[in-house]
Parts: C-alpha cells; sequence; structure tokens
C-alpha cells in the first residue's frame, strides 16, 4: 500500500499521486505542486519520466511522468473543490449505482424468464416423449403378451397335431401289416435261371413235413441285382391262418436244411422264414435289435409286432416306434 513520502498518507483514486522514476518514491499530486490537469496530462503521456524535488533539486521539474496504484484502499481525498462540486459527484454516483443496480436486476429477470421459459419448454418436450415412449411401450407390451399366447396355442396345436400324425402315421402301418398276416418271407433260397418258386417251396415243405395246400401264390420279391438271391414271399389263403402259423413253429426244422437240398444249386446257404414286414416295421426291427441287444435277451416279431423281453421271467413289452425304443434303452441302460 503506497503513502506519500511528504505527508505520510495513502496514494489512492481520490488522493491521486505519481512515483518519481529516480528514488521510487509516492508523492501526491498537491504535494508536489502538481494540478489536477498537470496529473491527467502525466497520465496519459506515458513515455515521459518524472523526478521528485529532491532527486532534481529544488528546480521544477522539466520532464513529467505519472503512476496511480492500482487496488489499495481508498482515502477521502480532500481537494481543493467547492461543496457544490462534490453534491453533484455524489449525485451522479447515486444515478450511476441506481442505473447500474436497476440494469442488473432487468437483465438477471429477463435471463431468469429465458431460462425458466427454455427450462419450460425442453420439460414439455421431454414430457411428450415420456408419453410417447409409454404408450408405445404398452401397445408393445400388449402385442407380445398377444404374440405369445398365439404362440402358446400355436404350440399346442403343433403338438397335437404331430401326436396326431403319429398315431395315423402308425394306424397305417399297422393297416398295412395286417394286410400281410396271411404272408410269410423265405430268405436264403438260391435264384436259379427258369426256376418255379411255388415248386421250390412245395418242396421246402416237404423237407419241414408242412402242409402247402392252402398256400395261394409264391414269388420273388424282387429281380435279382446282386450276389444275394431275392426273398421268395408265400401268401396264404384265408383259411391258411393256421397253416401258416405251423411254417413258423416249424422254422426250427431249418438248421438242418440248406438251400441246395431244396433248389439243387451248388449253394449250401442257410434258409430263414420271416415274418412279411412292412419297410417301417423292418427298420424299426432292425434298430431295436442293434439298440436293445446288449439289455434284452428275446428281441422277435409275432404277428407283425416287434416284441422284447429282458429275461426268461420279465414281462414281454410292445415297440411301436423309435419313442420306445429311446425309453427301453434309457430304462435298461
Amino acid at each position: 500500500m503506497a503513502k506519500c513520502s511528504t505527508c505520510s498518507t495513502l496514494v489512492n483514486k481520490n488522493n491521486p499521486g505519481l512515483q518519481c522514476s529516480k528514488c521510487k518514491k509516492w508523492i501526491h499530486g498537491k504535494c508536489a505542486s502538481l494540478s489536477a490537469e498537470q496529473l491527467n496530462v502525466l497520465f496519459l503521456t506515458k513515455s515521459v519520466e518524472w523526478q521528485c524535488k529532491t532527486c532534481v533539486g529544488k528546480t521544477k521539474p522539466t520532464r513529467l511522468s505519472c503512476i496511480l496504484p492500482d487496488n489499495e484502499e481508498e482515502e477521502t481525498y480532500e481537494a481543493e473543490e467547492t461543496g457544490t462540486d462534490r453534491d453533484t459527484k455524489m449525485m451522479l454516483q447515486e444515478i450511476k449505482n441506481e442505473v447500474q443496480t436497476t440494469i442488473r436486476r432487468e437483465l438477471k429477470r429477463e435471463i431468469q424468464t429465458v431460462i425458466r421459459e427454455e427450462l419450460q419448454r425442453s420439460l414439455q418436450f421431454f414430457s411428450d416423449k415420456i408419453d410417447d415412449y409409454e404408450k408405445t411401450q404398452k401397445e408393445t407390451t400388449e402385442k407380445i403378451a398377444t404374440m405369445d399366447k398365439q404362440l402358446h396355442n400355436l404350440t399346442n396345436t403343433c403338438s397335437y397335431l404331430q401326436k396326431y400324425s403319429g398315431a395315423l402315421e402308425q394306424k397305417i402301418i399297422d393297416l398295412e401289416q395286417n394286410e400281410r398276416q396271411l404272408n410269410l418271407e423265405i430268405v436264403g433260397l438260391e435264384e436259379l435261371p427258369n426256376e418255379e418258386p411255388m415248386a421250390i417251396v412245395k418242396k421246402l415243405g416237404e423237407l419241414m413235413k408242412v402242409s402247402t395246400t392252402e398256400i395261394e401264390c409264391a414269388r420273388r420279391t424282387s429281380p435279382k441285382t446282386n450276389a444275394k438271391s431275392s426273398p421268395i414271399l408265400v401268401r396264404f389263403l384265408s383259411s391258411g391262418g393256421s397253416t401258416r402259423e405251423t411254417w413258423l413253429k416249424q422254422r426250427r426244422e431249418l438248421r438242418l436244411i440248406t438251400s441246395n437240398l431244396v433248389t439243387g444249386g451248388p449253394s449250401t446257404g442257410n434258409i430263414y422264414i420271416n415274418e412279411d414286414l412292412v419297410p417301417e416295421m423292418r427298420e424299426l426291427f432292425w434298430k431295436a435289435r442293434t439298440e436293445l441287444r446288449d439289455q434284452f435277451k428275446y428281441i422277435w416279431v409275432r404277428g407283425g409286432k416287434i416284441l422284447v423281453k429282458k429275461n426268461d421271467g420279465a414281462k414281454t413289452a410292445r415297440i411301436k416306434n423309435m419313442s420306445d425304443v429311446s425309453e427301453l434303452k434309457s430304462k435298461n441302460g
């Protein structure tokens, strides 16, 4: 805080002064015998240096410079001015302060109004967006609930149709298999040129000691396409059901009968008599034997039905489809 080197009071804006460029001491303008006009000139002329009387002697300085301190406490400066001037300055200062206060208050009010209106518009915008979102979410939730219900119904329908289709398929297979109840399939008889399947079957019947009078017809199931001979399909009359059963019971006699004894050909292969199964049942029988032979001692076909028995004292179970095979394998694995 700068003090005048002459009167030892503060140098500030109300009691202005200047600093000596040589000794760096501060002196009030009135203590340096400088008028207000001279101080203003020195203040505006920054390239001029000024020295106090002590530094240049008691002669009047010819070169002047003015430096005023900033951010200092102000003291009341009793300048040589009239009371009317002081009142005028005070009144002007009060008007200035009042105008500044009014401007600040109005600006603050306008800014607050603008901010308030902008906030209200923003809040209304986001409120509308939230309402739209909630409406969309509600509609979406309702659609999802409807779709879930439809999906559930479709799933139940598909499950029902799947079971119904499986039941129909099984019924068709059973009907087709029932049409083959009077058939037998003979495998292992060598196929020779110009053969007569009926004569071959009668020859086999004689060797097995079973009747052939109720056989309606006999034929090869398909042309010979490889080294193996095609099976012979034997069809019994509608009254020959018991005779067919006799053929099946006498299958054990085939252990002593080979193909050459029946056909007269060179093959000495074994002969087998099986029930005539539809393709689906034939494949199911093969899969049952492949999957269950380690768990079940007996796997056979009787009356067009696939049957299994775990051991001699166990109950007989029927296999209708692959689900039954998987279930039996899981339970007895």
